[in-house]
């Protein structure tokens, strides 16, 4: 998974024999070529509406910050060119951000805009759609505040989900059985002082990804249910044995 992506070439190792072009094709022709589906998030607290391209496509149009898009797919999977314009820009004006990302097949990414206009980033975020058990709901935590301290999050019984968070980062992930919960942000140098107080209630078969942005602090929760693209229906949780 890509992470925290400005501009990103690949680089691409050529054989010197045919076997081994040979075999590399083979392998092409019998990987997994299900679509890869993505959803875009603006989480630029500074920058106006974009207008968010991939391969010269354009996929979300005026995007505000706090908003997501829909669920996409480009129809394929693999390494696309995310562009990113002020809204109404023409197509063909020079964006003011390019980066190459990896969209896996069969999974769903969360694709943020994310920083200050200034030093504008893209972090992909591939749902953790694997394993899901029967009447758990799977919380994952993305911290996009920038220049903002480590976070942990906590349940209103004091139950730690998250500890020392930092600026897109991997998000962490848990599951909890379903029903409401209230969940609880703090710092690391200020556990006393909340971050945010917001209550939810996790259903099974879904994922949530739950992002921290700001300033002004807000949260922004993203569903994807299972039935949607890139998420498998939950497997029974394992019983203990007497």
């Amino acid at each position: 998974m890509n992470r925290l992506t400005r501009r990103f070439n690949p680089l691409w190792v050529f054989g010197s024999v045919a076997a081994v072009a040979i075999a590399v094709f083979g392998l092409a022709l019998s990987a997994d070529s299900s679509p890869a589906y993505f959803q875009f998030v603006h989480l630029s607290p500074d920058s106006p509406a974009l207008d968010l391209y991939i391969d010269s496509t354009l996929y979300e149009s005026g995007l505000e910050f706090g908003q997501a898009g829909a669920v996409r797919t480009t129809g394929g999977s693999g390494y696309v060119t995310v562009a990113v314009r002020l809204a109404g820009t023409s197509p063909a004006s020079t964006p003011i951000l390019t980066a190459e990302i990896n969209l896996h097949p069969g999974a769903t990414h969360i694709v943020a805009v994310a920083n200050e206009l200034a030093d504008l980033q893209i972090g992909n975020y591939q749902v953790p759609n694997a394993g899901l058990i029967a009447a758990h709901g799977r919380l994952q935590f993305l911290h996009a505040i920038p220049g903002g301290p480590r976070i942990d999050v906590k349940t209103g019984q004091g139950v730690l989900l998250v500890n020392d968070l930092g600026y897109l980062e991997d998000p962490p992930y848990t599951d909890l059985p379903s029903g409401e919960f209230r969940l609880l942000g703090t710092t690391e140098t200020s556990p006393s002082v909340l971050l945010f107080d917001e209550t939810y209630t996790l259903e099974e078969n879904t994922v949530y990804t739950l992002i921290v942005t700001g300033q002004p602090i807000q949260t922004i929760l993203i569903t994807t249910q299972a039935g949607q693209p890139g998420i498998a229906t939950a497997t029974p949780a394992p019983t203990t044995a007497p």
